[in-house]
Order: C-alpha cells, then structure tokens, then sequence
C-alpha cells in the first residue's frame, strides 16, 4: 500500500503528464493558460472591470501605499534578521529531531506542514494571494499603468497569483515614488489584513469565559466528559492555576460541576499518554499509564504546575521523577531519575512524555 508521500508523488506525476499532454495539443493556450515545467498559469480578462471600480479612491490608495511603504522595508530588515538568527542557531545548536523541526513542517503549504490542518492552511493561502495580487492590479490603475490580465499560479494547488501590468507603461510612464507604490501595495495590504484579523480575534477573546472542563473519566467516577467544574475543595476554578491551588488543600478531591458534587481519594498528577521513542524517560523506565505527582521536591497535581516546573529545567539536568504506578494492577509509588535532554521548543529540559492532567 502506498504512503501518503508515495501517492502525493503518483498524483503529481499524473498531474504533469496530463499537464504536458494537453500543452502538446495546444488546448491550455486556447483557454488563456500556459505552463513552465509543472507550474500552470491561468490568465483571466474578468474582474477587471470590478478593478476600475475599486481603484476609483485614488486619494485613499496612494496615501495608504505611502504610509505602508515604510512598514514594508522595516518588514524586509525585521524578517532577513530573523532567518539570519534562524540559521545561526540551528547551526550551532540544532534542536533533537522531531515532528516540529522537520523541514516539510517549517513550510506552511497545505498537504505538505503536518502539524496543521490543511482546509486551514488553504484558505489562508488563497486569502493572501487574493489580497496580495489584487493590491498591485489597483495601485497599477490608480497610478495609470494598464492591467492585461489576472491570473493564478498551480502546482497541483494555488503556490501564487499574479497580476500582469503592461511593463512598458509601468517602466516609462511613471515615477520612481509610483512603481515602489505599486510593487509594495501586495505587502501592505497582507499586513494590514494580518492587522485586522489579529484585533478581530483578541477582540472576541475578551468575550470568552474561561472553563475547566472534564476531558476524561475512568469507570465508576460519576462525572461525564464535557461536565464544567465550578469549585474544587471549595475553592473556585477557572484557570490552571486555580485547580493547583485547589488540590493543594485537604486529602480528598472535592470536585463540584452544574450536576452535582464528587468526592475523590487523593491521587492527583499528570498521566503520561505517551512517550518518545529513544528519549530520555523511555530509556529511564517511564511507561504509558503511570501518574507523575511530584518532580524533584515539587508536587506535579495538575498539567499546568508539570510544564511550570519542566519549563525551568535545563538540558543535561537530572531530575528525580515520583510516580503512581498502576499499569499491571500493582498500584504503588516508584522513582525514577531522568536526564534531560533539549526541548524541541525552547532552552528548557526535556523529558519525552505526552501528558494530560489526571485526579482519582
């Protein structure tokens, strides 16, 4: 059976063979496309005529252009800084391998980044090449340079847009201030885009209240996941650090939601879900199921307090690793010392566990 790799690459050579066959018979160019190897451009006349229409505040476009071009090249020095930054430590300090620093999941290109949903990454795509693209065609008729056409750029999905100007009336007809007004209003318009969607979503935020939410059960605890925790042992929660605190009084967890009240024996901790193959709490003896309650001299009771104490770590440190086993039906408490590697994200230790929060 094919991996996804292999049946990406049978559907790419498809894609071109097809591609290749109809440029053989004159068919793209019949409908206004042309291709360059496995690259396709579509070359469409509509919209042109909504460009007039939106290019009529010229006022409006060159004093946006304008005071958007400075943010642009502040941009350019900003983002060559960091992929130089970027590149030095990454040579001189690459993080362990993983599926964050793979290459294919430093790109944001649907179907090829893992780590985000690809439906995501298509429509952010395409919104940045609309607004992009579109932004030079209006600056070009503000400024009077004609637009022949509108197009978009395919290898298999959209990787780019253009808008085709008539390059002589752009290079003779116009000034130095009106071409660096046409070739920056792309990347002014994505900024300002990027500005609009960031204030819209921590806007709304501010209308969110925050829950604790029970996001699973063992058999025989009468809670239901999705049940939203009010108080527990009394105190009020609604954050991480509100359930530290909670568990840190009494030695039974009182847990109360909109159905009713829970008492629990105290077993409270992270559980590991999972572990890394061939880091450090792997090769120290940790096992999917155990309960870690304490690191160090620190108790672990919830998610938030395991990744405040590891966040402090540093690679190389040991640390001493206090669990609740209960995976062979043998529940008892265990030690483990554990050497910490680099964290795939951050200057922080590193274990090799996937964790949720648990309470028995």
């Amino acid at each position: 059976m094919l991996s996804s790799t292999g049946i990406a690459l049978l559907a790419f050579v498809i894609y071109w063979s097809i591609l290749e066959f109809l440029k053989s018979r004159g068919k793209l160019e019949k409908y206004g496309m042309s291709s360059i190897g496995p690259m396709l451009m579509i070359r469409t006349k509509k919209g042109l005529q909504l460009l007039e229409k939106l290019s009529k505040p010229k006022l409006f476009w060159r004093v946006f252009a304008n005071i958007g071009t400075p943010a642009v090249f502040m941009g350019m020095v900003f983002f060559f800084a960091l992929i130089l930054i970027g590149t030095f430590k990454i040579i001189t300090s690459p993080p362990p391998p993983s599926q964050v620093t793979e290459p294919r999941n430093m790109l944001l290109i649907p179907w090829v980044n893992q780590i985000f949903p690809p439906e995501y990454l298509l429509v952010g795509l395409i919104v940045t090449l609309i607004v992009h693209e579109l932004s030079h065609a209006i600056l070009c008729r503000v400024e009077g340079v004609k637009v022949k056409a509108l197009g978009v750029l395919l290898v298999l999905i959209p990787i780019g847009g253009f808008a085709e100007p008539d390059e002589k009336e752009l290079m003779e007809n116009t000034t130095r201030g009106q071409r660096i007004r046409i070739f920056s209003a792309g990347v002014i318009s994505n900024f300002a885009v990027a500005a609009i969607a960031f204030t819209c979503f921590f806007y709304l935020l501010g209308f969110l209240s925050p829950h604790i939410v029970i996001a699973g059960v063992e058999e025989g605890i009468d809670l239901k996941v999705g049940d939203i925790v009010e108080e527990i042992n009394g105190i009020e929660v609604k954050s991480a650090e509100d359930v530290t605190r909670a568990l840190l009084h009494g030695d039974y967890v009182k847990i109360k939601t909109k159905e009713g009240e829970v008492v629990l024996p105290k077993v409270t901790g992270v559980r590991i879900m999972g572990l890394y193959t061939d880091y450090p709490a792997e090769k120290a003896g940790l096992k999917k199921g155990m309960i870690i309650f304490r690191i160090d001299n620190v108790n672990t009771p919830t998610l938030y307090a395991f990744k405040k104490y590891m966040d402090s770590t540093t690679p190389g440190q040991t640390i001493t690793v206090y669990v609740y086993n209960n995976t062979n039906n043998a529940s008892k408490v265990e030690v483990y010392n554990v050497t910490l590697t680099h964290s795939p994200i951050g200057n922080s230790g590193f274990m090799g566990v996937e964790v949720s929060e648990y309470i028995s």
